[in-house]
């Protein structure tokens, strides 16, 4: 899977030539084993000594300190200082990075005022960052230890708004390539590109950290997308900055609030608003954290929004009257009750430090707005400066890690909650705990709130009455430039991949695609791909955001692509509502259909509606990495620079021929990459690194590979039980409503299947491989080698497969000639050539 190029110094490669001096010197490629041992001895031995020498010096030194500092020295002064060491060295990262980007980022002293201006009168986006001492603990928080008999609050938090302190985001003066922008107010045509995501604040570990938001398709909410920061840095040696982060796990976590109206003297709190209108307030209104689930105005919410407008937005009396308008957000589904489905005892495992990273469902935070229904005409049009901003404001409690907050309305009636660890309200808030005024709590502040881009139905339409625009749609994160995970080489062929996958999947079917472009600086290569293409089938986002952590997952601090992931939640949520079928893939995946539609051609309309006969929700595809093919690869003219990388020894050291690369004139990577090294159908081996087309409606978050949350699996009782009724169904609730016990993931419910590759449809991956890679192939290629091949030698259709003799490489065709891949023939005689003849015409 690409990755984005990165801001530090790289080597490139193009496909044509390669450079002497553009290749690093890496560690030796091949090493005998017995250098290898002969070195571990020599290091063991040096520690060995070390330790003989060093160890009694220790003991000494701690033999002299006075007995009762000791303790003390071990345990206080050594946690402290790891501890405040490890948030330094974060810190001052940070600021390398802040250095890096040449961003005027100066702390100050936080404004008293709320929706502060700038000299020229514009709101000016700004994070108002609270001290994490705000919060003090009385009591145990459920995670044993400390008296819990108590009934005061577990904790205290005392803030105001001299304690914040502001990081203040200018607008940009210029845009990305360093010309003018044609109109200094033009803040929507580029508010995601703009929004600081990578400079991110980061002393407040409570602001969820946004990657993309917007009004919703029927403009009723503001849907926000954002990455939980705690994945980024997990894992062994890591310990202490997953622990300053821990508050980013409480954002997915709801709370119950009560509101006391101004003025409602018997402590009423109902605002008289319409029932089909959100409940809205005011910041003279009060707001508590509920002692009760029964008394709360707000049963799950953790952010405060605010709404306010401009001058500009409105007539003077109308922005006067909607200035200050608050309501309470809600999740997209609710976060612990699936993870309690899903079997799980805690959102936050502080035992295994990083090994929570299996929880998927838990890296993209998503949750919306309600907008007041006043408000909501300004987002209809297409103003270009924004007519409201919002506040985000976060409800700051500790992290739920033991006791969970669920009701009979999420998991049905019976024993169910006596066996789960429930979060006593009364306990943890008190009765009167009282949420700070918005100007003494840490926020978010002036978010411009743009209109959504046109969709093809006016947003004043009624949502139940929009049609599904598209049946078929994919998205890509990609970017002019890329490495392949754990290389340091750069490739910069994504613009001609890109053409061709986008080419490819109009051909097969797709509806429409959706582009979110990672590269780095003022590159357009990718826009001009795209502006080859009407916009009715292609769509561009700017997605310049970087990735947080891009190591393996087997490193000891595993990788959080985060600007990936927050790219595909984005296109699902952007999107999702427009059609009936969905894909996220990279630009060197194809889903390839099996079957013909009625006019002849291979096309997905005829699967799909196979799928909707048997009422499937997931097609899944396994994968398996396609080797190119020599036969349809030349020699690259210029072999004077084609040197490894690696300083080889042994057998193979002189060994090697011509580099040869794909000529894009003459054949598609497509083509080329169309010989799989495992013949279909896959063995069930392959479904870690499966793709999958779904449906947006049943799939409510998806990560990568997999469906991590769907509609059946976060079903609550209370929504079963509606459900019922709107069919008439009478029959006993309690009977049919299945429990955790019985189904943790409702694999009954949920239809999916692979899809018949050989049938149906097919994966074929065009990973790419590098010029030098290809020197060694007469060497390394041949049946019984030891060595893995990096290409692909065309085995004939008659040849059979079996895993044994893959194991052996013992493969090879009726001529004798050796061969280890396969062919798709439909990609092969049909869908390849027509490609490829299109891309010819069209350059």
């Amino acid at each position: 899977m690409p990755l984005p190029r990165q801001k530090r110094p790289r080597q490139t490669v193009s496909w044509s030539s390669l450079s002497s001096s553009s290749l690093p010197n890496n560690p030796l490629l091949y090493q005998k084993k017995k250098k290898v041992i002969k070195n571990r001895e020599v290091q063991a031995f040096i520690f060995v000594i070390f330790s003989l020498a060093v160890f009694p010096l220790l003991f000494l030194h701690q033999s002299l300190l006075p007995s009762d500092s000791k303790h003390h020295h071990n345990h206080s002064n050594k946690n402290e200082t790891k501890i405040q060491n490890s948030l330094n060295d974060y810190y001052k990262q940070r600021q390398e990075h802040r250095d890096e980007q040449h961003h005027d980022w100066k702390p100050k002293p936080a404004p008293s005022t709320i929706g502060s201006h700038n000299e020229n009168n514009d709101k000016v986006l700004m994070a108002y960052l609270e001290p994490v001492d705000t919060i003090t603990m009385l009591s145990a928080s459920g995670d044993g230890g400390g008296d819990d008999s108590s009934d005061k609050p577990r904790f205290i938090r005392q803030t105001s708004a001299k304690r914040l302190t502001t990081v203040v985001f200018p607008r940009p003066k210029a845009s990305d390539n360093g010309s003018p922008k044609k109109d200094p107010s033009d803040v929507c045509s580029s508010l995601m590109q703009d929004f600081p995501i990578d400079e991110f604040p980061m002393e407040d570990p409570y602001l969820p950290w946004i990657h993309d938001y917007f009004p919703s398709a029927n403009g009723k909410h503001i849907q926000f997308v954002a990455q939980n920061r705690r994945r980024c840095q997990t894992g062994k040696g890591k310990e202490q900055v997953m622990k300053f982060w821990e508050p980013q796990v409480a954002l997915f976590q709801s709370i119950p609030v009560t509101v006391v109206i101004k003025g409602n003297g018997d402590g009423s709190t109902n605002n008289n608003n319409n029932k089909n209108d959100p409940p809205t307030y005011t910041q003279d209104d009060q707001f508590f954290l509920s002692s009760n689930m029964e008394s709360a105005t707000h049963k799950a919410t953790r952010f405060q929004c605010h709404f306010h407008t401009t001058a500009n937005g409105a007539t003077a009396a109308a922005a006067a009257a909607t200035a200050s308008v608050i309501t309470f957000s809600e999740h997209n589904f609710d976060y612990e009750f699936v993870n309690w489905r899903k079997g799980r005892k805690t959102m936050l495992n502080r035992q295994q430090a990083g090994k929570d990273l299996g929880s998927y469902w838990l890296s993209q935070l998503l949750f919306r707005c309600p907008v007041p229904s006043e408000l909501q005409p300004l987002l209809a049009d297409g103003n270009s400066e924004p007519r409201v901003y919002l506040d985000l404001i976060p409800i700051r409690t500790p992290v739920r890690t033991r006791e969970l907050l669920l009701t009979t309305n999420s998991t049905g009636p019976g024993n169910v909650l006596n066996r789960i660890p429930m979060l006593d309200l009364k306990k943890a808030f008190g009765d009167k705990h009282l949420l700070p005024r918005i100007q003494d709590a840490g926020r978010w502040a002036n978010l411009p709130l743009c209109p959504r881009e046109t969709t093809g139905s006016a947003i004043s339409t009624p949502f139940e009455q929009q049609q599904q625009k598209h049946q078929l749609v994919a998205c890509t994160w990609t970017a002019s430039s890329y490495t392949r995970r754990g290389d340091t080489f750069t490739i910069s062929d994504s613009g001609m991949r890109l053409e061709e996958w986008i080419r490819f999947h109009l051909q097969v079917g797709f509806d429409h695609l959706y582009i979110y472009d990672n590269s780095d600086g003022n590159s357009t290569d990718l826009l001009d791909v795209t502006n080859k293409f009407g916009k009715d089938s292609v769509t561009y986002h700017r997605w310049p955001c970087r990735v947080c952590n891009n190591n393996r997952p087997a490193h000891k601090n595993p990788g959080e692509r985060s600007s990936q992931y927050a790219a595909e939640a984005s296109c699902r949520e952007r999107y999702g509502d427009s059609t009936e079928w969905m894909s996220f893939i990279d630009t060197d995946e194809y889903l390839v259909p099996m079957q013909r539609n009625e006019q002849g051609d291979y096309h997905w309309k005829p699967v799909l509606e196979e799928m909707d006969t048997n009422g499937i929700s997931i097609m899944k595809f396994l994968s398996s990495r396609g080797l190119p093919r020599v036969d349809l690869m030349e020699i690259m003219e210029d072999q004077s620079s084609c040197v490894d990388p690696n300083d080889v020894t042994g057998e193979n050291k002189d060994k090697t021929e011509p580099c040869i690369a794909i000529s894009p004139n003459k054949t598609t990577y497509l083509q080329v990459y169309n010989c799989d090294y495992i013949r279909p159908p896959k063995p069930e081996r392959f479904q870690r690194a499966m793709k999958q087309i779904y449906r947006p409606s049943h799939v409510l978050s998806h990560f990568v590979h997999y469906s991590t949350v769907t509609a059946d699996l976060a079903e609550t009782y209370s929504d079963f039980v509606e459900k019922k009724k709107d069919r008439g169904d009478s029959t006993n609730d309690q009977d049919e409503f299945i429990l955790r016990e019985k189904d943790p993931r409702f694999k009954v419910q949920s239809k999916e299947v692979f899809v018949n590759e050989l049938t149906q449809g097919a994966l074929i991956h065009a990973r790419s491989i590098l010029p030098h890679e290809t020197r060694r192939r007469s060497a390394e290629c041949f049946a019984h080698s030891k060595f893995k091949c990096m290409l692909g030698y065309l085995c004939d259709d008659s040849v059979d497969f079996s895993d044994e003799k893959h194991k052996e490489n013992d493969f090879t065709n009726p001529d004798g000639s050796y061969c280890n891949c396969w062919r798709n023939p439909v990609v092969d005689d049909v869908l390849g050539p027509v490609l490829l003849k299109r891309l010819q015409l069209d350059n």
